[in-house]
């Protein structure tokens, strides 16, 4: 996570922007070089808070030179924070899973103790107003992935005639996941006598589902991704118990060659490590844990509401390719099921801008491969269907209706779905959001009649409709239903008026209105 480099404004509004540069109770900038712990006030000794009687602070070098806008409040021509890494710095040979073991030890989850409920009336006990009031469906003394002591579970609780209608269903649906883990070890293991853990046999399960995929492209495409060597030598590695999964730690690899022994995941390290070996194609992030990223607070509020009343929400997000002026927003579904985000090959053009004419190798992405490239992903869709994806690196935030960040620019892998984009509203499968909005703003909704999603910076801006009472709206009418005829409409005007582009360089065959390249951004 790039350090809080900015301090939010002391106004109020909740459309105000975010300034970069501090400021004491005087008006006067101070010093925002060290953490806001560390940071000293002048007037008295180890004061860390500002005092009207306090002399102006000092102005520094720091303070004199202008620094990048890192958060939010911004534009979105700002830079993201980077380290400046060195790949012969890094300590690749070093393996990190003691340290991440000892962790997770820490961290695991505690069991609850067991339920126990005595009744002596006609059994089979089904009257639910009977069970106590903190009695849980679920038995927080047993792991939710132990079928064998979840089977005897339930059969106990059949036996003591408690609610034997609901536990004999559990008991079928743990049966039945207990013989489609039996065949997964099956397929995987098959008559060897090798030990895996769950995690690897899953893990497996997967590269060889993907292994198939990739091998039944063809040419153009295989040696387009080049992904193919990396998913040999992955699954070689695990069944050789060279590689084991260890939750929250990754390994690079590239063209079937590992690079590194387990680490926690940073998104500078994988630029430098990717630009070394050139990973807009051939490149591969196995075990990949990419860390949350979060935002410091900031007065600044935006909603958006569904095209019609009970239909799934869409919005815009700014998206960009690390190292790149060029950023351009793209529609996504508001997906809170979704873990993955999702975009189309088609995208890729219209998010490398002009930057696609022949220059030679850009750090970062290649001017005819495409970004940085993470891997191959496989994902479960609706109805039980596997799709799989390759991921590449991209930077994403969220713009308020005065076209400032409310997020930094937020690096994420995305999917990247074959074809063009549909066009909004015509249908088709849509971009997916994924979770990340969700870790960067605060999100509210009330019972109304637009159905608004309110996103905000803080929890003061997020100013809800207050119905005094909770009188709830009936919920819509689902899409599958001829809808009723409306009794009244509202008008919804939109959220943000089109602004134009300033203009920008001059390049060979430039499309018109392209932004200006941002600061310290190649």
């Amino acid at each position: 996570m790039p350090p809080r480099r900015n301090v939010p404004s002391r106004q109020h509004s909740t459309r105000a922007s975010v300034s970069t540069q501090g400021t004491d109770n005087t008006g006067d900038p101070m010093d925002i070089s060290a953490p806001a712990s560390e940071r000293q006030y002048p007037g008295k000794r180890g004061a860390t808070t500002p005092s009207r009687d306090m002399p102006p602070p000092k102005r520094t070098k720091a303070t004199e030179e202008k620094e990048p806008n890192y958060g939010i409040g911004g534009s979105p021509n700002d830079p993201t924070f980077r380290k400046e890494l060195k790949v012969e710095d890094l300590d690749l040979h070093k393996s990190y899973v003691k340290d991440f073991k000892l962790a997770a030890e820490a961290q695991k989850k505690l069991k609850g103790p067991r339920q126990h409920f005595k009744y002596d009336g006609p059994k089979p006990m089904t009257d639910i107003t009977l069970l106590p009031d903190d009695w849980n469906s679920k038995e927080p003394d047993l792991d939710d992935e132990d079928w064998d002591a979840q089977i005897k579970r339930c059969k106990e609780r059949i036996e003591e005639g408690l609610m034997t209608h609901a536990y004999e269903a559990k008991l079928k649906g743990f049966e039945e996941a207990k013989a489609r883990e039996a065949a997964l070890i099956k397929s995987v293991v098959g008559d060897s006598n090798e030990l895996y853990s769950m995690a690897v046999i899953k893990r497996l399960a997967t590269l060889m589902e993907i292994q198939e995929d990739l091998e039944s492209k063809d040419d153009k495409t295989k040696t387009k991704t080049d992904q193919l060597p990396n998913v040999k030598a992955l699954v070689k590695a695990y069944r050789s118990h060279e590689l084991e999964w260890h939750e929250g730690l990754i390994t690079y690899w590239s063209h079937g060659k590992k690079l590194c022994e387990p680490r926690p995941f940073d998104w500078d390290e994988f630029e430098a490590v990717n630009d070394k070996y050139e990973g807009h194609k051939g490149f591969w992030v196995e075990g990949s844990d990419v860390e949350a990223a979060g935002t410091t607070e900031a007065n600044a509020i935006i909603s958006f509401t569904p095209r019609n009343p009970g239909q799934l929400y869409y919005y815009n997000v700014a998206c960009r390719f690390p190292n790149f002026a060029w950023w351009h927003e793209l529609e996504f579904m508001w997906d809170t099921g979704s873990s993955l985000m999702t975009m189309y090959e088609g995208d890729i053009r219209s998010l490398m801008g002009p930057q696609i004419a022949p220059q030679g190798f850009i750090p970062g992405i290649h001017p005819y491969h495409g970004p940085r490239v993470l891997g191959v992903i496989q994902t479960a869709a609706y109805g039980g269907a596997t799709i799989s994806f390759e991921m590449v690196q991209i930077e994403v935030c969220l713009l308020d209706d005065h076209r400032k960040r409310m997020t930094p620019w937020i690096r994420r892998s995305v999917g990247m779905m074959m074809g063009l984009p549909p066009v909004p509203g015509t249908g088709g499968s849509p971009r997916l959001d994924d979770n990340w909005l969700r870790h960067c703003v605060y999100v509210g909704s009330a019972p109304e009649v637009s159905q608004a999603l309110r996103f905000a910076t803080s929890p003061g801006a997020l100013h809800l409709p207050n119905r005094g009472t909770c009188m709830a709206n009936p919920p819509p009418v689902p899409n599958w239903m001829p809808p009723h005829p409306p009794l009244w409409r509202t008008h919804i005007p939109p959220l943000t008026a089109p602004t134009p582009m300033p203009p920008g360089p001059t390049w060979l065959g430039q499309p018109p209105n392209m932004p200006r390249a941002a600061p310290g951004v190649p």
